[in-house]
C-alpha cells in the first residue's frame, strides 16, 4: 500500500480555447468562507486582478529561484488549495500529496527523502 500520492500535471494536458468571457479585473473571481475565528463566520473575495497578481507573483518566485523540487502539501484540500497550488504546477514543478491517515511523522519524514522535498505547505 502507497503512503503518499503523487501527483504531476502537465498544462500542455490543458485545452487551449477559451470561452468568449466579458471579465474585467476587479469582477468577483472567488468567494471564500472564513471560518470565523476573530468572531462569525463570513465570505471574502477575490478579483480576477487580485488572483492574476498572486499567481504571477508566486510563479516567478519559484523560477528566479530556480526551484526543481516537489512541493509536499500537508495541509488541507479546500476550496482555495488550488489557488496557490496552481502556480506551483504551472511552474513545470511536482505537488507530493500526503493522505492525512498517513501523516505520521516517520512517513512524512519517508516521504521528504523519497521525492527530495524541499517546500513543504502545512
Amino acid at each position: 500500500m502507497s503512503t503518499s500520492l503523487h501527483v504531476l500535471i502537465f498544462i500542455s494536458e490543458f485545452p487551449t480555447d477559451c470561452p468568449d468571457l466579458d471579465l474585467k479585473g476587479d469582477d468577483i473571481a472567488i468567494l471564500f468562507g472564513t471560518s470565523g475565528t476573530t468572531g462569525k463566520s463570513k465570505a471574502v473575495t477575490a478579483t480576477h486582478a487580485q488572483l492574476l497578481a498572486c499567481f504571477l507573483l508566486l510563479m516567478g518566485l519559484y523560477r528566479k529561484a530556480d526551484c526543481t523540487e516537489p512541493l509536499l502539501h500537508l495541509g488541507r484540500c479546500n476550496h482555495s488549495t488550488g489557488i496557490w497550488v496552481f502556480e506551483f504546477i504551472a511552474s513545470g514543478l511536482e505537488l507530493v500529496r500526503m493522505p492525512a491517515k498517513a501523516r505520521t511523522p516517520e512517513l512524512i519524514l519517508q516521504t521528504i527523502h523519497q521525492y527530495k522535498v524541499v517546500i513543504i505547505n502545512l
